[in-house]
């Protein structure tokens, strides 16, 4: 049988209040990728996302290449609302700017993706009100990638400042793009429109 990438091991609340050893049993097995999460009892959602989030850092490789103009997107879950569609979305305008996204931290990431995380030059908060920013803290510290969660990209006037502030980190002039996105939106959005 083919061996997993990673164990992710998430505790019930019986199993914190009657302290059984987790670890133990995971020691005992011997797999290497291994990941507990112990969710505080009596948290949150949101502590709940953040604790998992940090504790997956486990398994990112620190001493991976930095891949030039590169990001991870943090934030999605699986239980975040359109996340599909504002990964796409968010990684289609960043390819208009020569960025690619390294990895979405941890909607529809692999494992690999997750291990390689260190890769990116760049940590993206795309729902800094919900959960994200504790694990890029985090991954500043550990991995020494800077991350920006300020403004979040949703509408327009939003979404062409987000641009523009990545752009300015990638030292990349978006102006040319953004300018032939938003023609293009109101285009769109005009032939579209009956008044």
């Amino acid at each position: 049988a083919k061996k997993p990438g990673a164990i992710l091991i998430v505790t019930a609340p019986t199993v914190e209040v009657t302290r059984d050893d987790v670890e133990g049993v995971v020691k005992k097995v011997g797999f290497k990728d291994t990941v507990i999460i112990h969710p505080p009892i009596g948290g949150s959602l949101v502590e709940g996302k953040e604790t998992a989030f940090i504790r997956i850092l486990d398994l990112v490789d620190p001493a991976v290449k930095k891949v030039p103009r590169s990001v991870n997107i943090i934030g999605p879950t699986f239980s975040t609302f359109n996340w599909r569609a504002d990964v796409y979305e968010l990684t289609r305008m960043l390819a208009g700017i020569g960025v690619t996204v390294n990895c979405v931290y941890t909607a529809g990431a692999t494992i690999g993706q997750i291990k390689n995380a260190a890769q990116a030059e760049l940590n993206l908060c795309i729902y800094p009100y919900d959960s994200g920013v504790r694990v890029a803290r985090e991954m500043e510290k550990r991995f020494d990638i800077p991350y920006m969660a300020d403004i979040i990209p949703i509408g327009f006037g939003n979404s062409a400042a987000w641009m523009e502030q990545i752009a300015g980190f990638f030292k990349i002039d978006a102006g040319p793009y953004l300018k032939e996105t938003m023609a293009n939106a109101f285009e769109f959005i005009s032939s579209n429109m009956v008044f």
